[in-house]
């Protein structure tokens, strides 16, 4: 949507709640703008008032003393004006209000995201959305077309306003004054109906400059609006980020030698972006071109005017200085406000709503208020009632009729293919995702139906794509930057992560990584999972589930993680997902997914004996067990 498809209704509401955003974000930042404008605007003044004063006394051969003491009070009143009551009193305060602006805006983005559905951040279209919110809140974009466009376009209306006001009061003696005697244009020009012409001339030239911008202003919010353009800023982000920030894929890229195709990517995007920019200059250079001119015209009718006024006796040479200056900041004033219409009104309203495209994205999952019963004895038992899913967008189901009770207190092990949606369903368990069709219950009730936030309580899982931040070890097994030290070290300890625990001068004050630590430790994709099991163990949650998170270990590592983990679950109920049969052999209920549908459930022993799917599965993995059954399984 660009601004000429918005009624005036929608765009006074978008620009009520820009300034409503605004004043959330920096609660004083427009009045310390349009102090500093007021300031400047003085001084403007002020300067035009003190140069024709110079040259009046120039003219009248006044002393070389007299000269210097009116220069030195110009400089004095600059530095007054300018550095203290400009810079220390409204722009130093206004930096600082514009450092926290820029911190609470990435704050509130930051929120949004959190809290916005699993489904969302799935979703392309979410994250365009979000691409186009940093551009206009924050971005490089926001300065010319968002958010600080506004707070500039509401200082911009303030700031010609005053000009124009302060402009035609210093003017209004010397444009009234008695014209001389003389024929001609000149006499026209001299005479009190030349002011109205002067000011029609303006108003027509700034009119037509008005045209010109509205179509500058067209061009560059198409550009902004262009699903393209914005697909390259994320390509160009992204590389830039993977060649600076991305440390540890180092070692693929030069094993690969991926080298050369980065390059080659980051430079197609680079090229493609600056075609765009050529692109739109081309376009902008016609209107351009002629905004500088109705400048110019608009210069040369202003001292015209003054000279032939002045050269007919009408104006000392500092008055036609003073006059011609004060005319000029008129003019300025005027093309000002006619621009502001078109930068502010015309364009900033649709850029702005993508901020609130983005930001007014709502959860659709209903959050539920009936809260989880608090049972000492983790009686917890969840059924599949002919559930059916498919992504949001997607033709295809992912999962269809699943029909499953998972038993208080068992140990279950979900199985089968890659893609055959195990960890879809998991995805439905916790809540990331509803159902398509079908239900899902919690003790008898829909879990639909639980407060949202007790709900997920009640999950302690471990994915295969589990991730840890560059913080310290306690504060990724804790999640929380408060923690029991004494739990998180007997946590890490019985996930088997005590040798390299021990070994860590920091303990579990320690940090992951060197992204912000250069002491910070590096660890393996094994380690990784165990204090992600730390971090399970720690929630203490009745209900555990394992999902696929040792797909990269080899089977006798994986097989000692499921072991030790299955001996700290102890009578808690446990899931445990794996395309691994031999991993889930101790499970009491084996259920096999294949395409999305429960083909088989019973104990492996069952399960073998029907010589179904199980079974077939599991003779096809016989033989890259066979070395290690013993092993295993004694």
């Amino acid at each position: 949507m660009n601004g000429s498809n918005m009624t005036a209704k929608e765009k006074i509401h978008i620009l009520k709640r820009g300034y409503g955003l605004c004043h959330q974000l920096a609660p004083t930042y427009i009045l310390r703008k349009c102090a500093a404008s007021l300031i400047g605007t003085v001084f403007t003044y002020v300067g035009i008032y003190l140069s024709g004063m110079i040259v009046e006394m120039i003219t009248e051969e006044k002393s070389l003393h007299a000269l210097l003491v009116a220069v030195a009070a110009y400089a004095i009143l600059r530095v007054l004006f300018n550095e203290v009551l400009c810079d220390v009193i409204a722009l130093s305060k206004e930096n600082q209000l514009s450092g926290g602006f820029l911190a609470k805006a990435k704050m509130l983005i930051t929120e949004k995201c959190a809290g916005m559905d699993y489904a969302h951040i799935e979703n392309p279209e979410t994250h365009r959305k979000k691409q186009e919110t940093e551009n206009f809140l924050y971005g490089s974009d926001s300065r010319w077309h968002g958010i600080e466009r506004l707070l500039y376009e509401t200082q911009r209306i303030f700031q010609p306003l005053v000009t124009i006001l302060i402009g035609l009061g210093l003017c209004f003696h010397a444009l009234l004054l008695t014209p001389a005697r003389t024929g001609g244009f000149a006499a026209f020009l001299q005479s009190r109906w030349a002011v109205p012409f002067l000011f029609l001339v303006y108003g027509i030239i700034c009119f037509m400059r008005m045209k010109l911008s509205r179509r500058t202003g067209k061009i560059w919010s198409d550009h902004f609006s262009d699903a393209n353009a914005n697909q390259l800023k994320r390509e160009h982000a992204f590389y830039a980020v993977f060649f600076t920030n991305r440390y540890q894929r180092g070692k693929d890229v030069r094993i690969y030698r991926q080298k050369e195709l980065l390059l080659h990517e980051f430079e197609r995007i680079e090229k493609q972006g600056f075609d765009i920019c050529k692109g739109i200059m081309r376009k902008m250079h016609f209107p351009d071109f002629f905004a500088s001119g109705a400048s110019a015209i608009l210069d040369a009718a202003t001292y015209a005017f003054v000279i032939i006024r002045a050269i007919g006796g009408m104006y000392s040479p500092a008055e036609a200085i003073v006059l011609a200056m004060n005319l000029s900041r008129i003019a300025d004033g005027m093309m000002d406000l006619l621009d502001f219409k078109v930068d502010y009104w015309d364009v900033l309203p649709a850029n702005i709503k993508h901020i609130f495209d983005f930001l007014d994205l709502a959860n659709e999952k209903y959050e539920g208020t009936i809260p989880t019963e608090k049972r000492s004895d983790n009686k917890y038992q969840f059924e599949f009632h002919h559930v059916s899913f498919k992504y949001p967008n997607a033709d295809q189901y992912v999962l269809r009729d699943i029909n499953l009770t998972w038993q208080i207190g068992e140990k279950m092990a979900l199985v089968g293919r890659n893609g055959s949606g195990k960890s879809t369903l998991v995805k439905l368990l916790c809540r990331l995702y509803d159902p398509t069709e079908g239900e899902i219950t919690l003790n008898g009730v829909d879990i639909r139906k639980y407060n949202y936030d007790e709900y997920l309580a009640l999950f302690s899982v471990v994915f295969q794509d589990s991730q840890l931040f560059s913080f310290s070890i306690a504060e990724n097994v804790a999640a929380d930057t408060a923690f029991d030290r004494a739990r998180v070290e007997s946590c890490v300890k019985r996930a088997g992560f005590d040798a390299r625990l021990a070994a860590m001068a920091k303990g579990v004050d320690t940090c992951l990584y060197k992204d912000f630590d250069e002491e910070g430790v590096e660890i393996s994709g094994g380690e990784v999972q165990k204090l992600c099991l730390a971090r399970a163990i720690y929630k203490g949650a009745p209900f555990v589930v394992l999902d696929e998170p040792t797909a990269a270990l080899d089977p006798i590592s994986e097989h000692d993680i499921y072991t030790k983990f299955n001996a700290i679950v102890g009578t808690k109920t446990a899931v445990y997902i794996s395309h691994r049969l031999s991993s889930c052999r101790f499970c009491d209920h084996i259920t096999v997914l294949e395409k999305g549908r429960i083909v088989e459930q019973g104990s492996h022993q069952a399960l073998l004996d029907k010589n179904g799917t199980y079974a077939a599965l599991w003779s096809a993995q016989a033989e890259y067990y066979k070395d290690t059954s013993e092993e295993l399984f004694a």
